[in-house]
């Protein structure tokens, strides 16, 4: 059976049937040709690949073997996806609404996304809506600093502005954390839309959290709100080990700081020995000013003074000799 064979380009004759530029034109799947001593391995791969076209050498070994040295077969098609060139625009327009303490910025995108695949030319178009709502005395120093450059919201709605983003929250959730218990929050109710709750001057479902969790939630001036503080046997300490547990109680019932005072068993992996017993308790600052200094003060240093002012090392066991 006659096979063809793959020749070199020659200026001289100009394009042949069988040269390295025509030759893969009218190739197939399966087909056994030889070449010119002038290709090697890789530079056969090279023009078949450029063709769409996967060759494999033939061994010494192998029955097409017989047409000479330099034989090759087409195994396969190569999958060659068109060039594809991709360019977006995004537009943003801005809504501004001063409410109060508040400003409410609308962030309108509209998108525009032009694909050309070969000489083909497709649009797609999407439109987007985002919202952002901060300090009105932060707005003031960004316009103060930006002007009408409005890049600076793109950014602070996007991620630099986390620790001054004001978030709507359900009520649940404030009265959970008035109480210290904002760290148990488990509700899957959905908070009022923050222009809703702006226009129905309902500021206080408007908090921040910094971005973080420190334990507080601030209004829109930065203050943290005011809240209960909750001591555990993980942070109070105030287990049978150290403490004569049924005097300290009756002390604490007493104090009217002190509210749900209450003995309880420490987990297993947490406790010293089996069945272990500790105190626990909410203590309610008397007043702002306590308040915002516990805030203001580390967990060990607020623990701490929270112990102190209660006096409850008064019930510490002593000592054995």
């Amino acid at each position: 059976m006659k096979i063809r064979k793959l020749m070199p380009w020659n200026q001289k004759f100009g394009s042949q049937e069988n040269d390295e530029i025509r030759f893969f034109r009218s190739a197939k799947i399966g087909e056994v040709f030889t070449t010119s001593e002038v290709f090697g391995a890789k530079e056969v791969q090279a023009l078949a690949a450029k063709a769409g076209f996967d060759v494999e050498y033939c061994q010494p070994r192998s029955r097409e073997y017989v047409h000479g040295p330099c034989t090759y077969k087409i195994i396969g098609k190569q999958m060659q996806f068109e060039k594809l060139e991709r360019n977006t625009t995004i537009v943003y327009t801005f809504d501004v609404q001063t409410f109060d303490k508040f400003v409410y910025i609308s962030i309108i995108a509209e998108h525009q996304d032009s694909v050309k695949v070969d000489e083909d030319i497709r649009l797609h178009k999407k439109q987007t809506h985002s919202e952002l709502c901060l300090p009105k005395k932060i707005f003031d120093k960004l316009v103060k600093e930006h002007g009408k450059d409005p890049s600076w919201v793109i950014n602070f709605w996007q991620s630099e502005g986390e620790e001054e983003n004001i978030i709507a929250v359900v009520q649940k959730r404030l009265d959970m954390y008035l109480e210290g218990k904002d760290n148990d929050y488990q509700g899957k109710e959905q908070p009022s839309n923050i222009l809703e709750l702006l226009k129905t001057k309902q500021f206080s479902l408007l908090v921040n959290d910094k971005g973080k969790w420190d334990g507080f939630l601030y209004d829109v001036d930065g203050v943290p709100l005011f809240r209960w503080f909750r001591i555990t046997y993980a942070n109070g300490h105030l287990t049978e080990a150290e403490y004569e547990l049924e005097p300290l109680m009756e002390h604490l019932k007493d104090c009217k700081t002190v509210l749900e005072p209450k003995i309880i068993t420490i987990p297993k992996y947490s406790a010293t020995i089996p069945n272990e017993q500790a105190v626990e308790f909410a203590y309610v600052p008397p007043n702002v000013d306590i308040f915002l200094a516990l805030a203001k003060a580390n967990n060990v240093s607020r623990y701490k003074a929270i112990k102190m002012t209660l006096e409850v090392d008064k019930f510490k066991r002593k000592a054995k000799n």
